[in-house]
């Protein structure tokens, strides 16, 4: 599950700032999705079963600490106007 994180895609989102370019974040959308569709297409339904839900908790993850970020540099813009 290591290499799962290490995809460019969860890179891309997990990075701080909002440098990476628009096709960039296609390309590694784009491999995520080829590594889905792999997982869900394995007979072994078990190991599929938890590559998917690791994949959604750490979907929610990011989107979470994204949501903390954007509510602390609103806070932080707040204090300062």
């Amino acid at each position: 599950m290591n290499d799962l994180l290490k995809m460019k895609f969860f890179i891309l989102l997990s990075k701080t700032s909002l440098t990476a370019i628009n096709a960039e974040i296609q390309d590694a959308y784009e491999d995520f999705i080829k590594y889905i569709v792999a997982t869900g297409n394995s007979k072994d339904f078990s190991s599929s079963f938890r590559v998917l839900n690791f994949i959604r908790i750490e979907c929610i993850f990011i989107k979470e600490s994204y949501q903390y970020k954007r509510e602390k540099k609103h806070a932080q813009n707040a204090l300062y106007t």
